[in-house]
Formats: C-alpha cells, sequence, structure tokens
C-alpha cells in the first residue's frame, strides 16, 4: 500500500484505471471528431457519436460510483463541496 493508501498490487486498481482511461478515451475521441467535423456530420451521425460518448460517460459515471462507495463517511460530502465550489467559481469566470 502506498502513501495514499491504494494498493497497487491489487489487480482490481488496474482493471478499474484500465476501464477509466479506455472509457475516458472514447469521450475525448467522440468530442474531438464532433468539434473537428460537426459541419461535415448530418444529424444521424451527431446523434450516433453523442450516444456513444453518452454511454462511455455512463459507464465511467458507474466505475466512480463503485468506487466511492468505499470511501469514509463524509468523504461523498466533501467531494460534493469542492465539485460546487469549483462550478462556482467557473460560472463566475474565475476558473
Amino acid at each position: 500500500m502506498d502513501s495514499t493508501g491504494v494498493n497497487r498490487s491489487d489487480p482490481t486498481v488496474g482493471v478499474l484505471a484500465h476501464g477509466l482511461l479506455n472509457s475516458m478515451a472514447v469521450v475525448a475521441g467522440v468530442l474531438q471528431i464532433l468539434g473537428e467535423r460537426w459541419d461535415d456530420l448530418d444529424e444521424a451521425g451527431r446523434r450516433s457519436l453523442l450516444e456513444r460518448g453518452q454511454r462511455q460517460a455512463t459507464l465511467v459515471m458507474g466505475m466512480l460510483t463503485d468506487l466511492v462507495t468505499g470511501l469514509p463517511l463524509g468523504a461523498l460530502t466533501t467531494l460534493d463541496e469542492i465539485d460546487a465550489e469549483a462550478h462556482h467559481r467557473h460560472q463566475a469566470g474565475l476558473g
């Protein structure tokens, strides 16, 4: 176990990381294609890419939800507070 409390010899960590990376690579690829080729794609093509990205994002959310359910009591509240603060900063144009 390292200083973050992660047991890097546990194969579950590698499997989870691999799944997250693969899913996020798909989401990033979909966004890149949509950004670069939006005008070249018809509505069906855009919809297909969006649905693919949404499926992968849903998988990531599921994996992360499974991961955080093992966090100590109160950790999710802290993460929600951090997320809310980041959202407010973004809305205010502060980063």
